[in-house]
């Protein structure tokens, strides 16, 4: 079993959160413009003593580009503005950039299971031992998460600086919270067994958040979520080997599918076995990174191929035989406001860490 699996008697299911239309806003004005007489000729209306020569000798085919020649000064201009418009940084989800050289290099490198420790810890941060960590989303300068269990699930704000919990919100005692992602000023959550899930404003976490079912892989089950900012699209997993995909506004509509015309991708270990019990998971550089039940390890996935490109082995974070008793596993990946740097802990984990993934 996942974990404690004894359900509370049901309670009433939340409202939907009202939503106000903000007023229209008002079309500003043209500006008026003053054309000046038809009679009058400036010096700009005289031709070139070869232009009207030339329309002399062939008015029918004289050339708008003898009459009106290209601005070659204005063209470069451009060039020069396009070149200069040109990122050479890729944007992450929450805002930040990172060099596209770094990002390079992280693509291109390898990283296995045998690769010894591939990651850096930046920082050391505090985490609620008592919180079931099912899902971290940072945005807008704010960490939130999601735990679990029955009876005891909250969405929680946590300080991003020490990782101390600011403001907790007890979800109902029938629901076991899973994972978490922050989309367009809404937090888009899944809870376990239920085809269930619940989007929040994120600026508020005391309304009353909108419902809405979905389907998944394995028997309606929801495990991880990540909003996929170039394709954009939300990506679930169930814990199957399997990545799902829904339209980020499906939950407007009540309900959440796998999109048509993008089925669910099958994941394979970079052995080419199943990558069974895919959980928490976090859109970053273009890739899927996934926690697996039970495991310490971070896997990096193509969305596009199903594909590890990578597999992390975060082991030697917070070693088993160093974890107090009652504490669980591994789980737990988010951005931060530092494009290179990641969020990572545990369930009932005393700490969190910010780390930087290395090649």
């Amino acid at each position: 079993a996942k974990a404690e699996t004894t359900k509370s008697p049901a309670d009433e299911t939340p409202a939907k959160a009202e939503t106000t239309k903000p007023p229209a806003d008002e079309t500003p004005a043209k500006a008026e413009t003053t054309k000046p007489p038809a009679d009058e000729t400036t010096p700009k209306d005289k031709l070139p003593a070869k232009v009207e020569a030339s329309i002399a000798q062939d008015p029918i085919n004289a050339t708008r580009q003898e009459i009106e020649p290209k601005n070659e000064k204005t063209i470069a201009e451009k060039v020069l503005e396009t070149e200069e418009s040109f990122e050479t940084e890729d944007e992450t989800a929450d805002g930040g950039k990172a060099n596209a050289q770094d990002v390079q290099a992280w693509h291109a490198g390898k990283v296995d299971m045998h690769s010894g420790v591939k990651f850096e810890i930046i920082q050391k941060l505090e985490h609620d031992h008592n919180s079931f960590t099912q899902g971290l989303t940072y945005a807008n300068g704010k960490l939130y998460e999601s735990a679990g269990l029955y009876g005891k699930s909250t969405i929680r704000i946590l300080d991003p600086e020490t990782g101390k919990a600011k403001q907790v919100v007890p979800m109902k005692q029938k629901y076991f919270a899973e994972g978490m992602t922050f989309y367009d000023n809404k937090l888009v959550q899944i809870v376990w067994k239920l085809a269930k899930g619940f989007v929040y404003d994120a600026n508020d976490l005391t309304l009353p958040p909108v419902e809405y079912n979905y389907t998944t892989v394995k028997q309606n089950e929801g495990w991880g979520i990540t909003y996929d900012t170039d394709r954009h699209e939300l990506i679930v997993t169930d814990g199957s080997a399997n990545l799902v995909f829904w339209d980020p506004d499906c939950w407007k509509t009540g309900r959440c599918d796998p999109k048509p015309d993008k089925p669910p991708i099958p994941v394979t270990r970079l052995d080419g076995s199943p990558a069974k019990e895919l959980n928490e998971i976090e859109y970053w550089r273009g890739r899927v990174l996934a926690n697996v039940w039970y495991s310490d390890v971070l896997l990096v996935i193509n969305p596009e191929t199903g594909k590890v490109e990578k597999e992390y082995d975060f082991g030697s974070l917070f070693p088993k035989k160093s974890r107090p008793r009652g504490t669980d596993v591994f789980n737990g990946i988010s951005v931060t406001d530092d494009p290179d740097i990641l969020y990572v802990t545990g369930k009932k984990w005393d700490r969190m860490f910010k780390v930087k993934l290395l090649v």
